[in-house]
């Protein structure tokens, strides 16, 4: 039997996206996180924003660049004064900076200290700390049960039976 895929709202998807996808700033560290069921997935995903982060920052920044480097060449044709003409020069060498930066390096704006990586062991859920602490929280509600049937001496249907008539009574 086939399962039919049902496309979901743009909302539904961006909340569970969301959900899966963090990103933590501090100070000048910005730090990815994206929990997904395959670490393979989530490792390309990551890879893949970071690159394309990248990318999209560079080419805004390349852009004004241009735009300014077009403007202050004409600002510096129309100049006569000469200090004029050395201060729009030492601001178009930084916008050459910037284009000269962006060709030759890969990462513009993120440096990236610690890459995208599939971890090792499983990260979440731990099942073993899930087993024991449901063993334990088993075990204490079925002792508090059974102090609690012997406090009131009575067998567990007669017990609901008087949560029952309290609950009814009120």
């Amino acid at each position: 039997q086939k399962e039919e895929f049902i496309k979901p709202s743009f909302m539904s998807a961006y909340r569970e996206f969301r959900r899966k996808f963090v990103i933590f700033t501090n100070f000048e560290i910005i730090t990815f996180s994206f929990k997904h069921e395959s670490p393979e997935i989530a490792y390309n995903f990551l890879t893949w924003i970071i690159k394309d982060a990248n990318n999209y920052i560079k080419n805004i920044d390349v852009e004004k660049a241009l735009n300014s480097m077009d403007f202050l060449e004409a600002t510096l044709y129309q100049s006569r004064n000469i200090e004029l003409q050395k201060l729009i020069s030492a601001l178009m060498q930084q916008e050459i900076q910037t284009i000269t930066l962006s060709k030759r390096s890969e990462n513009f704006a993120f440096d990236i200290i610690d890459p995208p990586y599939i971890p090792e062991e499983r990260v979440f859920p731990k099942r073993t700390f899930l087993v024991i602490v449901s063993g334990f929280l088993s075990v204490f509600l079925a002792i508090s049960l059974v102090v609690i049937l012997n406090y009131l001496n009575s067998s567990p249907l007669q017990f609901w039976r008087s949560i029952i008539a309290i609950t009814y009574k009120n």
